[in-house]
């Protein structure tokens, strides 16, 4: 029997007001059931792009100033077997644009119970940094100081549970007004955030977990986040782990709920 697939297209009217921030964001593996995960926020949507899953493999997360060439040869060089440091030596030396002093890198594979590497360019602005460590790799710009980045670590290592778990509880770690300084006027941490995790057996862009959390400016001046499932792999807490992660993201937000409207129903698939 084919596992049951869930996908969701889901519209959250919100009473919140939006202005620009930057990128917060973690990178794991679990060493035991080789899944690997990623999550991220930021106030643009460009985070949605920062997270690349290589599913059996390892993650990326680019972030700073974004540039697609740059995420893709990362991808192509864990493809061929390269340790995360080499990744990032290369990525540093072999910029797209010739100027990586504005990008930063979070790296991380399955390789001897877990390799992890980091870069932080000097043109990236403060706060900036990273953390490292056997089986994350946490890294943020324009934060409001290094306690965000601590947080973030302390909630990932503190949490029981599985992978995602932890993640998601890593991003909560984040969740204080002006966590980037430019959000501290609207009181919120963030407008866009996601999480992912694959196992060794998904493909690319099909993932056990695809979870994207987006606001958009709406008519009346009312704002919309768009949540949305990629395909999720479920057993039989399928009704119950999806919905668990949502009700977390959208507290993540720090906003009012005004309704949920489905536009997809769940689908399952029979043999």
């Amino acid at each position: 029997m084919s596992c049951p697939k869930l996908i969701f297209l889901i519209s959250v009217f919100l009473s919140v007001n939006l202005t620009a921030q930057d990128t917060f964001s973690i990178v794991a593996v679990d060493t035991i059931t080789n899944e690997v995960g990623s999550t991220g926020a930021s106030c643009t949507r460009l985070v949605l792009r920062i997270g690349d899953l290589l599913p059996g493999l390892g993650a990326i997360n680019s972030q700073c100033d974004w540039v697609a060439e740059n995420q893709n040869y990362a991808r192509s060089l864990m493809q061929q077997g390269f340790a995360p440091q080499q990744i990032i030596d290369s990525l540093v030396t072999k910029d797209a644009t010739g100027d990586s002093s504005r990008r930063q890198y979070g790296i991380i594979d399955l390789v001897d119970n877990g390799r992890t590497a980091a870069f932080t360019g000097s043109n990236c602005r403060n706060y900036k940094n990273h953390i490292l460590a056997k089986n994350y790799a946490i890294q943020g710009n324009i934060l409001q100081g290094p306690q965000i980045l601590d947080s973030m670590e302390v909630r990932f290592l503190t949490t029981a549970g599985d992978l995602a778990d932890k993640l998601m509880s890593a991003l909560q770690g984040a969740k204080v007004p002006g966590a980037d300084t430019r959000c501290l006027n609207a009181g919120i941490s963030s407008s866009a955030a996601f999480i992912k995790v694959a196992r060794p057996q998904d493909t690319t862009g099909t993932f056990f977990l695809d979870i994207e959390v987006q606001t958009e400016d709406n008519r009346g001046g009312v704002s919309i986040p768009l949540i949305r499932y990629r395909p999720y792999s479920m057993n039989g807490d399928w009704a119950i782990r999806p919905a668990l992660s949502l009700l977390m993201l959208l507290n993540f937000f720090r906003v009012n709920l005004y309704y949920i409207r489905v536009t997809q129903i769940p689908s399952i698939h029979q043999p």
